[in-house]
Formats: structure tokens, sequence, C-alpha cells
């Protein structure tokens, strides 16, 4: 009886165990997220930054056979953002697998912008989805950037002032006070205060000089400081003595320079800053089939001057001719103003031959102006400057040049760059490739040519895209495939994802039809939410809209 007794109150107590445990708070019964996305994110989109950050991904499959799951991303709040994942993933039964989602924002995005990340594993039969969201946050970062208002000054007073542009390109949205360090010559430029210069905006600043006696020539860098810290893209500037007059650069490499030669028919190079070697001269622009007579290449030393007779031919009756001359610098191709020539001549010798003048009294003054204002609008601008450079300089540059190996190789690293950094900025490519306005401006202009990049226009940058996507104005250029998807989407809102792939799936196969819809997501012209593990799909403007912007 007492050994009954016992039993009886074990069985009460396992009992009572069994009751708290069934009880207990907790997760001891809940089935882990399938997919699942670690953590919010930031993300810097500074000058000094690729404008990317990572975000760890789990995915775990809830099958106990291998299933292959297509993977997505969408990014809600970030125009022309992207993201860049692996297409699909296969888990064996049960498996669990972690991948890296690299997000990349568009440079200059303003300071706290907030953007989801959505991604989506989809099983291969389109039967199931599953979906996680994160949150991805702009940091805040203060830059400022000095430029010249003029490529160059030649012949100035020991004694004067020129002019820079300082910019506040920060994406704070609020003024900053910026100084500027002169790297202890301040008696060279004198003391300047700082400057507030408002969010996005450049102010010009005139600096005086006065170059030493007993100085040939100094080396300097002026540096844009916000808080007392050196945050921006320096200015290189070259102070050149010859004998009264001095030359001014701004940057570390010499010029070459044509100008007309006194009481003579030929043209005076110069040279300011540096040895040039093998310099030789070109037409760009002229009558078909003409040439110039060959001429033994120069090498100048820093403010050197030739006197250079040119000849052109292959061509008869008069001609106006467009002339640069070109050399190397330690490895590095220089290019110098274009010149003007008028010559008269038969297609076998070249009768008569001078430069142009240069124009005086009141065509000198409406020159003047308008040499003003371009430069005005070329430095304060990269949207100008490129514009300026895109119709004057290319059709020059590329009449003369001819195609290398070394120029594909450079044009397919500059586009690789692009589509890695999308929307990155002209000043930024420059920066980073370390050429000049003429050479970055012809291979942009070319891979444009190409239909191979686009570009948006954001105040006074102009930023540029690698896509896939060739912008025609404001204009969407959009394949067949697309157009049907959007029309599907458009005349029955809130179709599932698979369907849109099962009704396509004869003509396009299922990979590149999900791609496709990858694609529209990331062009902002479709949105895709999920329900109840369904990936529905919208148009994210009115067709109407939808039709103005896209052709």
């Amino acid at each position: 009886m007492m050994r009954e007794g016992r039993i009886t109150i074990i069985m009460g107590a396992l009992l009572l165990l069994a009751l708290a445990l069934i009880s207990m708070p907790g997760e001891v019964n809940a089935l882990p997220k399938v997919l699942e996305i670690e953590d919010d994110a930031f993300v810097s989109v500074s000058p000094l930054d690729d404008g990317s950050c990572t975000l760890n991904v789990s995915i775990r499959s809830p099958y106990t056979q291998g299933t292959r799951f297509l993977l997505s991303a969408y990014l809600e709040g970030g125009n022309f953002w992207t993201a860049d994942l692996p297409d699909e993933i296969y888990l064996s039964s049960l498996e669990q697998k972690d991948l890296k989602v690299t997000v990349f924002a568009v440079h200059g995005e303003e300071a706290g912008k907030k953007v989801t990340l959505t991604v989506t594993a989809e099983t291969e039969d389109g039967e199931h989805s599953f979906s996680d969201s994160a949150m991805i946050e702009v940091l805040l970062y203060v830059w400022a950037s000095l430029e010249p208002v003029q490529e160059y000054l030649v012949d100035m007073d020991l004694q004067g002032e020129f002019q820079i542009t300082l910019s506040n390109e920060g994406n704070t949205g609020v003024p900053s006070l910026i100084s500027m360090d002169h790297h202890g010559i301040e008696d060279l430029f004198g003391d300047h205060d700082p400057v507030l210069v408002p969010a996005d905006q450049g102010t010009t600043i005139t600096l005086s000089y006065d170059m030493p006696a007993d100085v040939d020539r100094i080396d300097t860098v002026i540096t844009p400081k916000i808080g007392g810290q050196p945050l921006g893209e320096e200015l290189d500037v070259i102070l050149i003595r010859e004998l009264e007059r001095v030359h001014i650069l701004f940057q570390f490499r010499p010029i070459l320079l044509i100008s007309s030669t006194p009481l003579d028919d030929s043209v005076t190079l110069r040279c300011i800053g540096g040895p040039v070697k093998d310099i030789t001269f070109t037409i760009q622009e002229g009558p078909n089939g003409s040439y110039l007579k060959e001429t033994e290449e120069l090498n100048l030393a820093s403010l050197d001057r030739s006197a250079v007779k040119i000849e052109p031919a292959g061509f008869s009756g008069k001609g106006v001719f467009t002339i640069r001359a070109e050399g190397t610098y330690e490895g590095e191709t220089i290019v110098s103003n274009p010149w003007i020539i008028h010559a008269v001549g038969s297609t076998e010798t070249t009768r008569s031959i001078s430069p142009v003048r240069v124009a005086t009294g009141g065509a000198a003054a409406a020159t003047g102006l308008l040499v003003g204002t371009a430069a005005y609008l070329y430095a304060g601008s990269e949207v100008w400057r490129y514009k300026f450079l895109a119709i004057g300089f290319v059709p020059l540059y590329a009449a003369v040049r001819k195609e290398k190996v070394l120029d594909h190789f450079f044009r397919g690293r500059l586009y690789e760059y692009i589509k890695e950094h999308p929307g990155t900025t002209y000043s930024g490519l420059k920066k980073h490739f370390e050429v000049n306005n003429g050479v970055l401006t012809y291979h942009l202009h070319r891979l444009e040519k190409e239909e191979l990049l686009s570009f948006k226009n954001v105040g006074k940058f102009k930023l540029f895209y690698a896509d896939g996507v060739r912008m025609s104005g404001g204009e969407l250029i959009l394949s067949q495939l697309d157009r049907t998807i959007l029309e599907m989407i458009h005349g029955t809102p809130g179709i599932a994802s698979t369907e849109v792939i099962g009704a396509l799936k004869d003509i396009r196969a299922k990979r590149t039809l999900s791609r496709h819809l990858k694609d529209l997501q990331r062009k902002g012209l479709l949105e895709a939410q999920v329900d109840q593990g369904v990936r529905k799909l919208y148009l994210a403007m009115e067709w109407s809209e939808l039709m103005a912007a896209t052709v």
C-alpha cells in the first residue's frame, strides 16, 4: 500500500513537471525562420568610400529533399541603388547556408536617408517564397573641393590674384565653415578667414600672391578644412618664375602652349613646368585627306620655346586647320591647346600658311566675355564641363587619335568601375584614374555612344551608371520582354511573380524571367509585396507616367 502511494506521488510530480515545461515561456517549439538578414546596416557615400555595405543573410531549408531557391533583392526608397547577390542557391535536406548581399548606394545621398532592403528566396517551381527585410541608413559626411576657375595662367605679374571655386559637397544639407591650409606658405597667398558655404553649392574666392624675388619655382598644395580637419580634394598650385613674369599651374605636370610667331609664318611652341619629350604636331580638323609634312620631334625643357614651321599637304585651295602638339612627360601624354591656321595649297605642295590672328578691340572684349562665361560654367559644374568637352573636345580628339589596344583596356576598366560603383561622379572618376578631362570625357563619350553607359544630372554633378539601361533625356529604354511583363502587371495588379513566370516560360527560361523582374524592380518601375508567402507584383507608378518615362 505504501509502495503504491509512492508511485502515485512520483507520477503526480512527473505530470506537474510536464505541465510546467509545456507552459514555460520560450521558443522550444518555434521553427527557425527560413530566411533571415542578420542586422540593419549603415553605408558611407563619401568620395573616400565606394558607397557599399554588406549584410549577412542566412537561409535554412525547411524541406526534407534538396531544393533550389531563386534569390532576389528589392531596395525600397533607394532609386538607382543596386544589390549584388547570387541568382540562386541550392540547399540539401534541412541544410543552412550563409551568404552576403552587397548594396551599392548612390554617392552624395543625404545623411540619414533610410532604405529598406528585402531579400526573397523563391523555390524554383514558384510555389513558395520566403523573405526578410533590413534597414540601411546613410551616414553623414562632410567634404569640400577646390578647383581653379582657369586651367592655368601664364605671363602674370609677380604680384597679382587668381580665383578658385570652393565647394561644399557633403551630404549634411547644412552650410559648412570651410578654411584653407596653405601648408606653411601663408606669406605667399596671404591669410584667409573661413568661409561659410551653403550645402551643395560653391563660392568663388580670390587669392592674392606675391612671388618672392629669390625663388624660381614654388610647388604647394592648398587643402580645404572643415572643423580644423582636412576633408576634401586638394588643389595643386605651382608658381614658375620667368624673368619678370610668373606662370601659375594647377597640376603637377607641364603644359604645352602654341602661339603665333611675330613677323613669321611659323608658330611658337612653349613648354612650362617640366621636360616634355617626343613632341609632334597633328591635325585635329582640316580638309579631307590633308596631313602635316613631317617635322623633327622636339624635346623641350621647362620654359623652352621653339619656332616650328607647319606645312599642311594633301589638299588644294584654301584650307582651315586646327592643330595640336603632343608629347610625353614621365610616360603621360601632354596635349597642347588647339591652334587654328589658314593655308593655301595644292595636292602636291603648300603655297602659303599663316596663323590665325587674335581678335582686338571690341572683338577681343566679346571673345573675352564668352570665354570667361564658359570658364565659369566649366569650373563650377560637372554637367557643363562634360558638355563643353563632349561638344568641343571629343570630335577634335577623336579625329586624330587612332584607337589603340590600351584605349580599349582603359575603357574596359572605366566601364567595370562604373558598374561596380553606380552613381559615381565625373570628379570621382577623374581622381580615381588620375587622367585629364579630355581623356576621361573622350572615353565616357564613347561608352555613351555604344549605349553601355547612362548618366543622371543632379545639380552640378553628373552621376554615371552602367546598369544596361540607356537613358535618352530622362527616358528609360525597355526591351520587348520588359514591356510584356509590365503590361501583364498593369492588366492584373497584384499578380504573383510565379504566374508571370509561368505565363512566359515558353518564350524565356525561368531564370531569365526572374532576372528581368529583379531588373524592373531595380529601375524603380516595379514593386513587390509578399503576402502570406506569395510575392505579388505592382507597377511603381501610374501606367500613363510609366509610358511617358520609357521608350
